[in-house]
């Protein structure tokens, strides 16, 4: 289960615009194609702003569970590079 989304280095796009272009949220079930997804859409948006060489990297933390449990957490955590214009 995605226990956290960080988003660093946004620069002036509105949270919101960010928030939109990640398709995981806290709470639902982890996806490492999803995660892609919103790797993706974050880079398209700084793209359309005309910020060719954007980068975005994105890094999932597993927290340690105890033996048993029925469920895993994870961080997820996406580092934005806008680069030039």
């Amino acid at each position: 289960m995605v226990s956290r989304i960080v988003v660093e280095g946004g620069g002036d796009v509105p949270p919101a615009e960010l928030d939109a272009a990640i398709v995981l949220r806290n709470g639902k079930p982890f996806s490492y194609l999803q995660a892609e997804e919103g790797r993706a859409g974050l880079t398209q948006i700084f793209t359309r702003r005309g910020h060719l060489y954007a980068r975005v990297e994105d890094e999932e933390s597993f927290e340690d569970v105890p033996e048993g449990a029925a469920v895993s957490r994870v961080e997820v955590r996406y580092r934005i590079q806008p680069g030039r214009w």
